[in-house]
């Protein structure tokens, strides 16, 4: 697979000065089955990941609060349904392709940033690994 991340800014633009960063990322593979399964041939599949973190703090002077947003959008057709037919997914990326939203919270510090609360739509792996 292939991952494609923009290289950052040296020099801070007019959303970064308010508190805003925005992500992109794009993974996309390719695979070919040279024989055996269902069909040989190739196959394509992709992940868009846009992300948005806020400051609210710089943004709107709410002190400690935090806003965190990630969108997924999987598109192409991994090779297990259509070309190999089994039934644990190849690759990590390879879903039904659609737009789902990943995470979006609210983080709001306290204790002079010692006690962070989020309230929201959590992945339960984005803290551990």
């Amino acid at each position: 697979g292939v991952s494609i991340r923009p290289a950052k800014a040296t020099q801070p633009d007019a959303l970064q000065t308010r508190g805003i960063e925005v992500g992109f990322v794009y993974t996309g593979e390719l695979f070919h089955v040279a024989r055996g399964g269902l069909t040989d041939g190739p196959t394509t599949n992709g992940l868009v990941n846009l992300s948005a973190n806020v400051d609210l703090e710089t943004l709107t002077g709410w002190p400690g609060a935090v806003l965190y947003a990630d969108v997924l959008y999987i598109h192409g057709e991994g090779p297990s349904t259509r070309r190999i037919g089994n039934l644990f997914a190849v690759t990590n990326i390879e879903a039904l392709e659609g737009v789902r939203l990943h995470e979006m919270w609210l983080e709001q510090s306290f204790a002079g940033d010692g006690i962070h609360i989020r309230l929201g739509s959590l992945a339960a792996d984005a803290e551990f690994f």
